[in-house]
Order: structure tokens, then C-alpha cells, then sequence
């Protein structure tokens, strides 16, 4: 299959490399000339377009993936998906959910598979919680915790809430199946006016459920971690662990005394595979049987219109959180 890749940067070069391995890299359009150079050193039988207008009009291409920055996305994503290329697009799909729904209704209208890059829904210990979660063995979820936090390279373009918690919101939603009922949210941004560094955020569901994001670029201390919470066991995931990622934490509530009393802590195995290529594997595959993303434009909006709701309560409450 031949995909073209629009931009080579900071993630982008990821995406690129993994089509490479997957026998599937025809192109990439990229404007900064030396990571064009780059590029072409690495996989000198791509072909490199400076011009996306002339990637568009390459009639060898069968899919577009998008790894810009995110304020370029929805022209992006609109003009290969008005060009009529099943198009796969990084996380977030835009930064307003009027411009997702419009992408959305185009896909739609021309039956074109739209994906967005919530990487977290293919990583395999995600889909081992998804299943056991499922199976109903530990109860229902009361609650999720989501901490994403480390020393990072920070954005000038997007604050941490929308960089990092599309991750956590897409976990969130794929254990969950609903949206939340209610949203609040505190920050702080000490670096940059105007941009969040750290938000903590609280979500509340329809069922009961409920669900807290922490997401920081100012920790000193790497930590990628879910924490599922249900009636009988607390499921833990700790990406950055170096074994035992994924492990069942089963518990019992003695009502007498009261207390919270552990039974047993179980590592559990799932088939390992890389998230990414995961992924893209995905996208191709949503070419060929011309079938619907996991990850389709839909779940986007319902990431995107959260995202939406949260930013403005945070731009609400800036007579509290700000560092002058």
C-alpha cells in the first residue's frame, strides 16, 4: 500500500519510520529542507514533496497520514479528505469541535475512513484492561486515574490539557463507553502566560463512575499511569515500569470495621506489540475492507468536545491559577 506522510518532525519522523516498516512508505511532503535531507538519507527511494498540493495530486498515493502541529490539521485533513484519501491524522484531530464535526461530515459524506491517532487505544495492556474490564470477573469501573506527568518539551501552540489528556479521555471512554456528565478542572502555568504547564481534572459519569486526569510537563519524574478502579480488584498500568506493566491488585471491603483489605497482587500477560505500528496497521487495514475506525472522527468529537469544555472552565478560573 502506498501512504503518504505529511510532516517529519518531532512525531511525525515516528509515523514515518513505521510505514517504512510496514513496506508501506511511498511519500512524504515536508517544507523544512533539512528534514527533507534527512529523510531521503534514511529511505532514499521515498519520494519527497515540499508542496502538498503536488502529494495530493500523486495518483500512486491510497492514504495520507498527518503529523503537523495541531493548529494545521483541519486544512490538512480537509483537503486530503476533499481530495478523496482515507486519511489518518495525529491527536487532536483539531482544537475546536466545530472544525471536527465539519472533518467528520466530510469523511462521511465520501465514505472515507477518518483516524485520528489516540495511540493509547492499540496499546495491547489497554486492550488486556478493555477485555477484562469486559468480562465483568472484578465488577463494574467506580473509578479511573490517569497520570501522565514528566519533564517534557513544552508547547507553545497547544497547553498540556490538550497535548496530553487525549490520551487519558480516549482510555477513559473506551473503558467507560459513555461521556461524562460533568467536568471540572483546576491549572497552573508558571512558564508561559496563557498556557497551561499542570491540570487536574474531574470527571463524573451518568453510572456512577467517576474518573481524575493529572497531566503535567513540569515533574521531574516520568510517570505514564492508569488506574482502574472496580468493585473487586484495582487494575494497574504503568507504562514506564520496566516489568510487570500491568497488574491486578484484587481486594475485599469489610463493611465491620470499616477497611480495604488486598487478597492478592497478580502481574497480567498480554501479547506485546508495539503501539504505533499497531496503528498504522490499523489505518491500512480500515483502507482495505473500507471499514470504520476504532478511532474514527466520531470518538474524536466526543474527546475534543471534553477537551473544549475543560479549557474554558480553565480560562474561567485564571484569577486563581495564575503566576504573574
Amino acid at each position: 500500500m502506498n501512504i503518504g506522510v505529511i510532516g517529519c518532525g518531532y512525531w511525525g519522523k515516528n509515523i514515518v519510520k513505521n510505514f517504512f516498516e510496514l513496506n508501506s512508505l511511498y511519500a512524504v511532503c515536508e517544507s523544512d529542507l533539512s528534514k527533507s535531507a534527512q529523510i531521503k538519507e534514511m529511505y532514499p527511494d521515498v519520494i519527497l514533496y515540499t508542496d502538498v498540493n503536488d502529494l495530493l495530486n500523486d495518483k500512486n498515493v491510497e492514504g495520507i497520514a498527518v503529523a503537523t502541529p495541531a493548529p494545521t490539521h483541519f486544512n490538512l485533513v480537509k483537503k486530503s479528505l476533499e481530495a478523496g484519501f482515507p486519511t489518518f491524522v495525529e491527536k487532536p484531530l483539531t482544537l475546536n469541535l466545530k472544525d471536527a464535526e465539519e472533518l467528520t461530515q466530510i469523511a462521511s459524506s465520501k465514505k472515507l475512513p477518518l483516524m485520528v491517532g489516540h495511540i493509547m487505544v492499540y496499546n495491547p495492556a489497554i486492550s488486556k484492561i478493555k477485555e477484562v474490564v469486559d468480562s465483568g470477573k472484578y465488577g463494574k469501573i467506580k473509578h479511573i486515574r490517569c497520570s501522565r506527568i514528566n519533564l517534557g518539551k513544552i508547547r507553545s501552540h497547544e497547553n498540556i490539557w490538550w497535548s496530553f489528556a487525549p490520551h487519558d479521555l480516549s482510555i477513559i471512554f473506551l473503558l467507560l463507553n459513555q461521556v461524562p456528565e460533568k467536568v471540572n478542572a483546576v491549572s497552573f502555568k508558571p512558564i508561559q502566560q496563557g498556557i497551561e504547564d499542570t491540570v487536574y481534572a474531574d470527571l463524573i459519569f451518568k453510572n456512577g463512575a467517576s474518573a481524575h486526569i493529572h497531566v503535567s510537563w513540569l515533574e521531574p519524574i516520568k510517570v505514564h499511569q492508569t488506574v482502574v478502579i472496580c468493585e473487586k480488584a484495582m487494575i494497574v498500568f504503568n507504562d514506564t515500569a520496566k516489568e510487570n506493566k500491568l497488574v491486578v491488585h484484587e481486594y475485599a471491603y469489610n463493611e465491620k470495621e470499616p477497611e480495604l483489605k488486598k487478597l492478592s497482587e497478580t502481574p497480567l500477560e498480554y501479547d506485546m506489540g508495539q503501539p504505533l505500528k499497531l496503528e498504522c496497521q490499523h489505518f491500512m487495514d480500515c483502507i482495505k475492507t473500507k471499514s470504520t475506525p476504532i478511532t474514527d472522527g466520531k470518538s474524536a468529537c466526543t474527546v475534543i468536545n471534553v477537551l473544549e469544555q475543560l479549557d474554558s472552565r480553565l480560562k474561567e478560573q485564571n484569577k486563581v491559577l495564575i503566576y504573574d
